[in-house]
């Protein structure tokens, strides 16, 4: 078989771009239209995959997708597309290549094709949970969750100018961005992105952020309760809450949420208790390479 690798612009991208993930797509087209560095890998008759990566500071790359269609894979197009990206940032004097790679529990093809590459041992920095409206009210400990008197749950949005210049003051500096809410509710969705409020107060203790990321997936993006409250089950009653209206809109039939390993105790209670209830868990991961 006949093949030809091909260094492509933007203006050509549009009609492969079924050759990357829809979120790399709007990554690039909507920002880095005039920076992204594409491969594109074609047999006589047939596009069979895309590589794309950007250039960045201090010398460093970032690889965003390496796809090749499924009845081209294992015969080494992925490899000759990674391999024309290196070179290519090698030439213009970019020292390191970084990826941000997902890793499927059951599966860890794509972390061994970048091992063999040269590429480090994948890092996993999040767990990335997948589950289903069905499955979320088979789980016995979110289907009991309930909420003491003392709290109550709130549409985020309903918050006041003074409850969030409090939660602002206590957050300042001292709350790491994945769970920050001011950083995550930029286009959440509103129906179901709540807060935990203190009833004496109206102290905020708590939030879920989501956003929607397709049709039918809804993005849990951020979760949180305060840290002196999480050991008890304050969380379970606010995702209760979130699952609950999410099932008001039953084309929204599948949720997704991620942790980060350095959440200990959430990431445990994630394999302990919640895996049974998952209908997919995979690894957020990163990987490098030195390319000169």
């Amino acid at each position: 078989m006949s093949i030809r690798l091909e260094a492509l612009d933007f203006g050509r991208l549009g009609e492969l771009r079924h050759l990357t993930y829809p979120a790399v797509w709007s990554t690039v087209s909507q920002r880095f239209a005039s920076s992204v560095r594409a491969i594109a890998t074609r047999t006589s008759d047939e596009t069979a995959g895309l590589a794309l990566a950007l250039p960045g500071p201090s010398g460093q790359f970032e690889l965003l997708s390496v796809y090749v269609l499924p009845m081209f894979r294992r015969i080494g197009f992925g490899t000759a597309m990674l391999r024309a990206l290196e070179e290519d940032f090698r030439s213009r004097d970019y020292r390191l290549g970084v990826h941000f790679l997902r890793v499927d529990e059951r599966d860890q093809g794509n972390a061994r094709f970048f091992i063999a590459g040269g590429w480090s041992r994948p890092a996993v920095h999040k767990l990335i949970c997948n589950s289903t409206m069905t499955q979320a009210f088979q789980t016995p400990w979110l289907t009991g969750a309930s909420l003491p008197d003392r709290y109550g749950i709130v549409d985020w949005r309903a918050l006041s100018d003074a409850q969030r210049d409090a939660l602002g003051d206590e957050l300042d500096g001292r709350i790491a961005d994945d769970v920050n809410p001011f950083l995550h509710e930029v286009n959440c969705h509103w129906p179901t992105s709540v807060a935990l409020v203190d009833n004496d107060g109206g102290v905020v203790r708590g939030w879920v952020i989501t956003h929607q990321i397709d049709d039918g997936t809804l993005r849990w993006s951020c979760s949180f309760v305060q840290p002196r409250l999480q050991a008890t089950a304050l969380i379970r009653a606010l995702w209760l809450e979130v699952a609950q209206r999410q099932r008001a809109f039953p084309p929204l039939a599948d949720f997704i949420f991620t942790i980060p390993v350095t959440e200990e105790r959430m990431a445990r209670f994630a394999l302990r208790r919640m895996r049974p209830w998952l209908s997919g868990l995979a690894y957020a991961c990163t990987t490098m390479k030195r390319v000169a």
